[in-house]
């Protein structure tokens, strides 16, 4: 998966450094990079200075605030599995329906993260998912909210009443 944009890259490092397998940077964001082109060269993962042209293409837009990453794409967890892993106590979940627009979901995870929320539930069957784009606008909240994949709702709703 290839996303953009200064703080999306840069949270990926925080929590997840082995999921980067390339760098694309711009010469003037070597200095906000810094720890981060050290680390690739400690760990023998790729980077390469191209110019602004080459970074629209490889984010596909304009808005890349001068670095692309491609990294592993994590998939969304089952409700089962993120149920079991989940700790005693209140959680603060958000059931998404109808959100399609990757900009619309990078804002709410951006939102999710700021509140605290405990994860993203994605409806069964929808093809939302994080993108580029999403990872972008939300600014580093994609790393600090999980996202479930919801079964069928009746489904979902009886194992979260189960849940408490």
């Amino acid at each position: 998966m290839r996303i953009h944009g200064l703080n999306a890259v840069l949270a990926v490092f925080r929590h997840r450094p082995a999921d980067l397998r390339k760098l694309y940077l711009a010469e003037e964001r070597i200095p906000a990079l810094k720890a981060l082109l050290k680390w690739c060269v400690a760990n023998r993962v790729g980077y390469r200075v191209v110019p602004e042209e080459d970074l629209r293409k490889l984010a596909a837009s304009a808005h890349h605030e001068g670095v692309v990453a491609d990294v592993r794409r994590v998939e969304p967890a089952s409700l089962e599995t993120w149920l079991a892993a989940l700790p005693e106590g209140p959680a603060c979940l958000l059931w998404l329906d109808g959100v399609g627009n990757p900009h619309n979901l990078g804002a709410i995870l951006r939102s999710a993260a700021h509140f605290g929320v405990g994860a993203i539930l994605l409806p069964a069957g929808s093809e939302l998912g994080l993108s580029g784009a999403a990872a972008r606008v939300a600014e580093g909240g994609a790393e600090a909210v999980p996202m479930v994949r919801l079964p069928a709702a009746s489904l979902a709703m009886e194992a979260l009443r189960a849940a408490g």
